[in-house]
């Protein structure tokens, strides 16, 4: 169960970069993406520490990869 909450920027990209994939690849492609990176949020609120320790951007922030984007939480 996913426990996290996404702010009104990082909703925008998701949406963004599913519409961008959709555009460029299809949107079977586009739900793959998607889920694929909705997967990672769930997997990276659940183990916070799999993360990359961020401190240049604060404290206590991490970043993960998922293909060719980022997320990035605190």
């Amino acid at each position: 169960m996913a426990n996290y909450v996404l702010s009104p920027e990082a909703a925008r990209s998701i949406a963004e970069i599913d519409t961008y994939t959709a555009k460029q690849s299809g949107p079977k492609q586009a739900i793959r993406y998607l889920e694929s990176l909705l997967d990672r949020l769930e997997f990276v609120s659940e183990n916070p520490q799999r993360g990359m320790h961020r401190p240049e951007l604060n404290i206590d922030w991490f970043s993960y990869f998922v293909g060719s984007h980022t997320i990035y939480y605190g």
